[in-house]
Order: structure tokens, then C-alpha cells, then sequence
């Protein structure tokens, strides 16, 4: 069975309906964080969302493009 590639387009609504999710939990969560009541358990469950959160938001990076100091434009 081959392998489909899937693409992630970081204007598209859905994407940004997503990353609007994400942070909506990771502020849920880091707030948690603050609550010193929390139980060892609940702590790493915690720390361990956000790790997948930022993992998931990440998906989608700007490209990064490198200049030399020393390269002319193409004009």
C-alpha cells in the first residue's frame, strides 16, 4: 500500500481554526501549571500535553532562506 503525503497549508482556515485549538489548550494547561495544588500525575500530564501541543503546532514552520553576505540578488 503506498504512502500518501500530506500537506499542511498554514493560510488555509482549517489550519488556522487548528493553531486557534491549540493555543486555546496550551494556555489551558501552562495555566494548570501555575496551580500548586496539582498531584505529581496531573503535573506530568500536564507537561506532557503541552510537549504534543507545541509538537502539533509546529507542524507547519516558515521556510527559512539563507543569504550570503556575498551573493548578489536576482534581479
Amino acid at each position: 500500500m503506498a504512502e500518501r503525503e500530506h500537506k499542511v497549508v498554514p493560510d488555509s482556515e482549517t489550519w488556522l481554526a487548528i493553531e486557534d485549538w491549540i493555543e486555546e489548550r496550551l494556555q489551558t494547561r501552562l495555566s494548570r501549571l501555575e496551580f500548586s495544588g496539582q498531584s505529581i500525575e496531573e503535573t506530568e500530564n500536564d507537561r506532557g500535553a503541552i510537549e504534543e501541543l507545541r509538537e502539533l503546532k509546529n507542524l507547519v514552520k516558515p521556510e527559512v532562506v539563507l543569504v550570503s553576505e556575498h551573493s548578489e540578488p536576482d534581479l
